[in-house]
C-alpha cells in the first residue's frame, strides 16, 4: 500500500471530522486508485463507515462514500 494514498486518505477522513483512529482500515489496489475502507473498530457506534478512492498517480480523493 502507498503511503501518500494512505496519508491522504486519512486526511481526507480528518477533513470530514472524524478521528481516523477509530476506524479499522481495509485498502484494495485497483486498476487506478486504492480504495480505503474505515469501519467502526466499536460495535454501537451511530454511524457505519466511510470508503475512500484515491487516485494512484495523483494520490488525490476521486470519491468518498459514507455508509450509514
Amino acid at each position: 500500500m502507498e503511503d501518500k494514498a494512505r496519508e491522504a486518505a486519512y486526511k481526507a477522513v480528518r477533513d470530514l471530522g472524524e478521528d481516523p483512529d477509530t476506524y479499522t482500515l481495509q485498502a484494495t489496489e485497483e486498476s487506478s486508485i486504492w480504495r480505503f475502507t474505515f469501519l467502526p473498530k466499536q460495535r454501537g457506534l451511530r454511524g457505519g463507515g466511510f470508503e475512500i478512492a484515491v487516485a494512484k498517480q495523483t494520490y488525490k480523493v476521486n470519491e468518498i462514500l459514507r455508509y450509514q
